[in-house]
């Protein structure tokens, strides 16, 4: 706290200023003054980061599993924040750069909310369930029997197992190695 704190005094209002400080008392374990620097972010300004954080406090405060995983699920699909964006194609970056990465575009990065596209969302999303705790519910005296399985369609052992080895990004695209068990 003590190195950050003259950057923290410089715009104590902001909102980065305020889930840096929370993020400082997160881990130096103050999970009150984490809550208080971090305020209304989580709700005013949902972004994955504020989120998360919050789930962090609630898990650091001793809150119920369920509590945190609610919260976990909120940032899955929640905003990524301000991102070095591409204002010609829209690319994100991890870093500013004086040329896109994707269009060779000289002076197009800007610090903006990157838009989200619903393709970004279709992974996230199906594993809500199994963040916020659904499987659980379900009721752990039901037996499932092989009459079941077969009712339901085609076993595992009716299609081959497969892995997937190595995935590589080459040139934009990605690719796949996968092989099958024997």
């Amino acid at each position: 706290m003590k190195r950050f704190r003259v950057l923290l005094a410089r715009h104590p209002g902001h909102a980065e200023t305020r889930l840096l400080e929370a993020e400082l008392q997160i881990a130096a374990e103050d999970f009150p003054k984490a809550r208080a620097a971090l305020g209304d972010l989580a709700e005013s300004q949902p972004s994955a980061r504020s989120l998360t954080i919050m789930a962090a406090i609630e898990r650091g405060e001793g809150g119920e599993d369920q509590l945190v995983r609610a919260w976990l699920a909120k940032a899955v699909t929640a905003s990524r924040g301000p991102q070095w964006t591409c204002s010609a194609c829209g690319h994100v970056h991890g870093d500013w750069q004086p040329i896109c990465g994707h269009c060779d575009r000289f002076d197009t990065l800007s610090w903006e909310e990157a838009p989200q596209s619903e393709a970004a969302l279709s992974g996230p999303t199906q594993m809500l369930p199994l963040i916020v705790g659904a499987l659980e519910n379900q009721s752990s005296d039901t037996e499932v029997t092989s009459e079941d399985i077969s009712q339901d369609g085609p076993t595992d052992q009716d299609a081959p197992d497969a892995d997937i080895v190595d995935i590589e990004p080459t040139n934009g695209t990605e690719t796949a190695d996968v092989s099958a068990r024997n």
